[in-house]
């Protein structure tokens, strides 16, 4: 995450303004459908002037070509303007954003080594169940 300029221009950081993650997650928002030139500080701009002050943002990128993926996370100053985010439709540099609520990430959905039975190689040449060809 990002921290962004406040209005005075400080920096403002969420673990510097003592807030615990539980009140982090109350206030961050799922921004999705963003257009792959987007950048931290525009959409940083132009929520803040929509909604209320961003304190953290991100996009997030793929590792291997330092693309963006279109989607990303926001942090505003107050639950109250999350919410009234997540409640409105808004066009972005020609995209219509999708908003969410932040959700905590499933620690064991980061194992990609662990897949489901049927998506397993078999010996013998049997992927999910049906001989291969």
């Amino acid at each position: 995450l990002v921290p962004v300029p406040n209005a005075v221009g400080a920096l403002t950081s969420a673990a510097a303004a003592g807030m615990t993650e539980d009140d982090l997650v109350k206030r961050r928002v799922f921004v999705g459908n963003m257009a792959r030139a987007t950048t931290v500080e525009r959409l940083c701009e132009f929520l803040s002037a929509k909604f209320g002050p961003v304190i953290e943002a991100n996009i997030v990128r793929d590792r291997e070509n330092d693309t963006s993926k279109g989607y990303g996370f926001v942090t505003f100053e107050t639950e109250e303007q999350a919410r009234k985010c997540m409640e409105k439709n808004v066009t972005f540099m020609n995209r219509q954003l999708n908003f969410g609520p932040a959700r905590r990430k499933d620690k064991t959905a980061r194992d990609h080594t662990q897949q489901p039975p049927h998506y397993q190689r078999a010996a013998g040449g049997v992927l999910g169940g049906q001989a291969m060809s």
